[in-house]
């Protein structure tokens, strides 16, 4: 069954080149994948909050959980992280410092085991601000983190503490633990004074669309009519986080008939559930944690230009089959046409993955558009599910 939801959010005009109305707009759909015939859970969710860190604000998220009770895990990040980001994002405005959130039901918890998410193999953190004319990413690191950045960051963090301590009384009940089961996230925080950061941690995406025909001149009918910005990247254990996993004390290795996908072991062998991770950062997966995998997220920051259309944000179910301009392309089609945007990438990815692999199960898939230029505003509100 394939859930969409299409939203708008009316916001103070920014002024400047960008007009003097203006409004935020969402499109997003999710769809659970055909393992286990489809009867097993749709284990990715999105989630979008109004009004947060700020009036004004949106946080998007979209998420992809793994192992046995990734689901459950998703929807719970789904819905707490926006207090954690309106919390830590008021303690760094220097407003008085806010109580830090609860997870429903108070203390008490699960038996996930009590650590220090990332073993103490967190990187200094890193922040990226995004080049508009080359769409390249600079890097900063450390106490050069803007207040807003840092703050962002350490609701990632926060929450995956709160998680992996076992102080959600809800997941309790449920007798669900973190223990061998995570998510992955990426995260877009927009405010109405046209400041854009993008949060990822773990291997889902997000991709800027660029009016080619406002940033390079009016485009020729062989031409996409967007141009792609990365504005994410995967944390698979290969390259740098494949040395960051190693040193602390984690291993990399393929299991038999998919040498190439490298998966992450716990470090210790008391602790092994018998399968690996396909990524090297995510909430949850407490039993990873001493190995290296951690929540820390890389944060892309940028001022939204006028040429900046629509913001798509992904799991792998998408990416997996589709290129980063199929993705736009696609979005931007439906988002001219009128339709829902989010849907319209869904069952192209689809349709790829019926064409590219006919036999294979397909993967849960989950996309949310958020709408940054006016002229693509979306109509109406709840489109129903």
């Amino acid at each position: 069954m394939t859930a969409c939801t299409r939203a708008s959010f009316a916001r103070p005009a920014v002024g400047g080149d960008r007009g003097t109305s203006d409004a935020w707009g969402v499109d997003a759909a999710t769809a659970a994948g055909t393992r286990g015939g489809g009867r097993r859970p749709n284990q990715d969710a999105f989630g979008m909050a109004f009004g947060v860190p700020q009036p004004g604000g949106l946080l998007v998220t979209v998420l992809d959980g793994h192992g046995p009770a990734g689901h459950f895990i998703a929807r719970h990040v789904r819905d707490r992280l926006p207090a954690w980001v309106a919390a830590c994002v008021g303690e760094a405005q220097n407003t008085p410092p806010p109580t830090p959130p609860k997870t429903p039901g108070g203390g008490g918890g699960n038996a996930a085991t009590a650590v220090e998410p990332g073993g103490g193999a967190y990187r200094a953190g890193m922040n990226f601000t995004l080049n508009d004319a080359t769409g390249a990413m600079h890097t900063c690191h450390g106490s050069d983190m803007p207040p807003l950045t840092a703050a962002l960051r350490r609701a990632y963090i926060a929450l995956d503490e709160d998680l992996c301590a076992g102080r959600s009384t809800l997941l309790a009940a449920s007798k669900v633990t973190p223990d061998t089961s995570g998510c992955c996230a990426v995260t877009a925080l927009v405010l109405d004074d046209g400041t854009l950061l993008v949060a990822s941690c773990g291997d889902s995406s997000a991709f800027l669309a660029v009016s080619r025909s406002r940033s390079a001149g009016a485009s020729s009918p062989t031409e996409a009519p967007y141009l792609v910005r990365p504005v994410s990247l995967a944390h698979k254990p290969s390259g740098a986080e494949a040395t960051r996993i190693r040193l602390a004390g984690g291993r990399i290795g393929s299991i038999p008939n998919e040498e190439h996908i490298l998966r992450v072991w716990p470090s210790e062998s008391s602790k092994d559930p018998g399968f690996g991770l396909a990524v090297a950062r995510a909430f949850g997966d407490v039993y990873w944690k001493p190995a290296g995998v951690c929540s820390t997220p890389d944060i892309v920051a940028k001022t939204i230009h006028p040429d900046d259309a629509f913001l798509v944000l992904c799991t792998d179910g998408v990416t997996d089959v589709m290129s980063p301009q199929e993705v736009v392309t696609c979005a931007g089609t439906a988002l001219e046409n009128r339709c829902n945007a989010g849907e319209a990438v869904l069952k192209a990815a689809e349709k790829a993955w019926a064409d590219k692999w006919p036999k294979h199960t397909r993967d849960d898939i989950t996309v949310a558009v958020l709408v940054l230029q006016p002229g693509l505003l979306l109509q109406g509100q709840e489109a129903g599910a």
